[in-house]
């Protein structure tokens, strides 16, 4: 079994007197991907998660790519031999040579893309949880406080931003 080593942390107290922790030190890339994921798993949303541990969205995000890496490559990020910049680009790398070619947004232009029905746009802006189908990357767009402002004047509704909607819905 492996020795445990002491992190410091800075700990303040957060919303609702809970104490929350800021900044680790000596936690690698990867260590904090695997927390994040087990909040995750733990129902948390992205922007909660965010919120909780002080930081936005994209670096979450940015965090939870890390997992997609081959164990190999995440020996390499957690012990600093491969850094964060380097290893996205290996994994955006390794899923844009997944797709079909022809079907990724990188392979169509700007001008051509299409914007979504006002249908599809009325259920993603009511969605309390990521749709099937969805990529985080699309997902956080959909749940940030502008576009959902631009979506709600399109739809005629009154703007909420996501958090009340998911907080409006657990109260029900």
């Amino acid at each position: 079994m492996a020795k445990k080593k002491k992190i410091g942390a800075k700990v303040i107290a957060g919303p609702h007197n809970r104490q929350e922790v800021l900044w680790r030190k000596e936690e690698s890339l990867i260590e904090e991907a695997v927390r994040i994921q087990s909040m995750k798993e733990a129902g948390m949303t992205i922007p909660q998660i965010a919120e909780k541990l002080a930081s936005n969205q994209q670096n979450i995000l940015n965090r939870l790519k890390l997992l997609r890496l081959t164990p190999e490559e995440q020996q390499r990020v957690h012990t600093g031999k491969l850094g964060m910049v380097n290893a996205s680009k290996i994994v955006d790398k390794r899923e844009s040579a997944d797709e079909p070619q022809g079907n990724s947004p990188q392979s169509t232009p700007a001008k051509q893309r299409r914007m979504p029905t006002l249908e599809r746009a009325r259920f993603v802006y009511t969605a309390t949880e990521k749709p099937e189908g969805m990529s985080d990357v699309e997902w956080l767009t959909w749940t940030t406080a502008d576009v959902r402002r631009f979506v709600a004047f399109h739809l005629g509704v009154e703007f909420t931003t996501f958090e009340d909607m998911v907080k409006e819905n657990q109260a029900k």
